[in-house]
């Protein structure tokens, strides 16, 4: 379980740099502020987590076009700056929830507000098998998508 995990982590954390990039590009907010921004987020909650299991299938998109970010994230009601913490933190709690080393996520290099609390991490290790099946499908797809042959 833990490899399923850390592959899924690995794509989700490839999505989360161009995100952020065009919340700030998009919006011209310092990272300062982003970051206090996050900051100032309410802890993940049941809604967060069955928004981020309808955000795994769009990650390759994601990654190819930055852009897109802010249709999905209206889509489903989240500010960008929601969207971007949810897309964060629910990666690496998972992660944690499954057994990974936190110095191997780089969690100490993280802002406080994008480590997952101990609240948050309970909330999705409650979750964490609905989670699991999600990122397998999202895997598979990515998997089954034009240049899989390829690889």
């Amino acid at each position: 379980m833990t490899k399923k995990i850390f592959i899924f982590l690995i794509l989700a954390l490839g999505a989360i740099s161009p995100v952020l990039s065009w919340t700030q590009e998009k919006t011209d907010i310092p990272s300062a502020v982003i970051d206090k921004s996050l900051a100032e987020e309410p802890p993940l909650s049941q809604a967060d987590i069955d928004a981020y299991i309808k955000i795994m299938p769009e990650m390759s998109r994601l990654m190819g076009d930055p852009q897109s970010a802010g249709q999905l994230a209206a889509g489903l009601n989240l500010s960008q700056i929601r969207f971007s913490y949810i897309i964060i933190k629910v990666p690496l709690a998972m992660a944690l929830a499954s057994g990974v080393d936190p110095k191997l996520l780089g969690l100490d290099s993280l802002p406080q507000a994008l480590r997952p609390s101990d609240q948050e991490l309970s909330l999705v290790k409650d979750n964490l098998e609905v989670l699991l099946e999600a990122a397998e499908e999202t895997k598979r797809a990515l998997g089954s998508g034009p240049g899989a042959a390829a690889q």
